[in-house]
């Protein structure tokens, strides 16, 4: 019994907490909330929790490796976009350095 009173009233101690997030973002987060249970406002208190317990990410955070037929479309879809004019900058090539040959300061 102690130990719900002491629960009750941890949870009547809170602090606001705001963000701003893409609002595409926004609207699938209360999409996938609305079919899966928890409020909005609970979610990100449940992943709280959860963060503090397993003292990090409870998944897996890292990026997941592209296969090789993933990554060749990728870059095909790059090379298309840039020289159709759509891409500015592009790391097709990384930051590769041509030097001038009529640059004497190598």
């Amino acid at each position: 019994m102690h130990k719900l009173l002491e629960v009750v009233s941890l949870s009547a101690q809170t602090d606001a907490l705001s963000d701003r997030v893409d609002a595409n973002l926004k609207r699938e987060f209360d999409n996938t909330v609305a079919d899966h249970g928890p409020s909005a406002t609970t979610a990100p208190s449940v992943l709280m929790r959860r963060f503090v317990d397993e003292e990090g990410f409870p998944f897996d955070d890292r990026r997941r490796i592209p296969t090789e037929g993933e990554f060749a479309k990728e870059m095909d879809d790059r090379y298309k976009r840039m020289l159709a004019g759509h891409e500015t900058q592009h790391d097709l090539l990384g930051d590769w350095t041509v030097p001038c040959p009529w640059d004497d300061r190598s």
